[in-house]
């Protein structure tokens, strides 16, 4: 290759937190390739997170652009994606200057968020599309998953997505590969801190550990189902349940508002459940936090309660690459193998306060556990291979 491949990467938002730091990786993985890399957000909500992509690429910008989701946690409903097709022409247009302005030869849309984009788009240009499919799209439950599934099937030059799950909508494409999202092992190559004296945690105690904002479909009612479940028969265990990424409750007018609405606020439903239960000297909540290593390395266990059954993502990775045993939720070996490595169950309270005890009883089950966990992680997610193999995928 003569001359370094222009790449536009389009995301949909540049913060904190899970994939806002894989996309960040996907760019710092490339940083020794000929590349020259320009990076879009339509969100950007840390200056700190912009500069460190500044690190890795020649443009950090934000670009006005509409969103159609299809994930577990997010949807667009049918008139929200038709008021998002009536901004194309305008929107496209934007993405047209920045494709004239900087030469791209790709656009790396960074999610599945802007497929309704892709037809306009290849109209005005000679570009060539990747798509990155970082969630699980609910095709076949609606008008909207579906369009989703199939402009990036129609109009994608490639396809990656992070395990072979998001795969499963693409099964019959033959430009689509499942790239592990990578993890740098260089951040937890000095030790970090053990919270248990700031929790105020006894050094017998088992520290059971799930990391998640509040929303329903991460499965925190099942946590502390579960938990509740344990500290019912407790018989003598010392036991600690947190969840961390905890954010600040809303303001009091929004939550009358949502009232007024007849709609619960979610984190009023975990802290009443927890106050009915008298679970507050039993489970720690941890705000949303930068140093979310020190939390991860406190932890004993790591419980993934999704109610989707998504035994993957960041906090699955971070998790492995601490050597931290793992139960999760659903059917998917791409990371945890079950009774290898850690514990898949379905999401019952009753399993996982089964899975959780079974853990507690044979510590070196757990041992074999967390070393395990380290060499598949190493293995699974260095970040030069994953560059590696995204460019050899653009090159292919």
């Amino acid at each position: 290759m003569s001359q370094p491949l222009n790449i536009a990467f389009i995301g949909n938002q540049i913060a904190f937190g899970g994939g806002a730091t894989s996309f960040y990786l996907l760019v710092k993985s490339l940083k020794d390739k000929p590349i020259n890399k320009f990076v879009f957000a339509s969100e950007i909500r840390s200056l700190e997170m912009k500069q460190n992509f500044k690190k890795y690429c020649e443009v950090v910008e934000q670009i006005n652009i509409s969103e159609v989701k299809s994930s577990q946690t997010s949807k667009t409903s049918n008139y929200r994606y038709l008021k998002a097709k009536k901004k194309i022409k305008e929107e496209v247009g934007r993405i047209t200057l920045l494709i004239e302005k900087y030469n791209i030869d790709v656009i790396h849309f960074n999610n599945s968020v802007f497929s309704h984009l892709y037809e306009e788009i290849l109209k005005k240009s000679d570009v060539k599309i990747v798509t990155h499919v970082r969630e699980m799209i609910l095709s076949n439950k609606g008008k909207v998953p579906d369009l989703i599934v199939d402009n990036i099937a129609k109009f994608s030059w490639k396809i990656i997505t992070i395990s072979d799950n998001e795969m499963k909508p693409f099964s019959n494409s033959d430009h689509v590969i499942p790239i592990a999202n990578p993890f740098d092992f260089s951040k937890i190559a000095h030790p970090f801190l053990n919270l248990r004296g700031e929790w105020s945690v006894k050094d017998d105690a088992i520290i059971i550990g799930m990391i998640g904002r509040f929303a329903k479909s991460k499965g925190h009612m099942l946590f502390l189902e579960a938990a509740k479940l344990l500290i019912d028969e407790n018989k003598g265990i010392s036991i600690k349940f947190v969840i961390a990424g905890v954010a600040k409750r809303k303001p009091l007018w929004k939550r009358i508002l949502k009232r007024l609405l007849f709609r619960t606020d979610f984190g009023d439903i975990v802290l009443s459940f927890m106050r009915k239960n008298d679970l507050y000297k039993h489970v720690i909540l941890i705000p949303y936090t930068k140093s979310i290593f020190n939390v991860i390395n406190t932890f004993d266990i790591v419980v993934r309660p999704s109610l989707f059954g998504d035994p993957w993502g960041r906090d699955i990775i971070e998790s492995m690459a601490f050597g931290k045993p793992i139960i999760a939720t659903g059917t998917s070996e791409f990371y945890v193998e079950n009774k290898v490595n850690g514990f898949l169950i379905q999401p019952s309270p009753a399993a996982l306060a089964e899975r959780i005890k079974y853990c507690i009883n044979d510590p070196k089950v757990l041992d074999s556990m967390r070393e395990l966990n380290k060499i598949k992680i190493n293995k699974m997610c260095s970040i030069k291979e994953y560059g590696d193999n995204v460019f050899n995928f653009y090159m292919s």
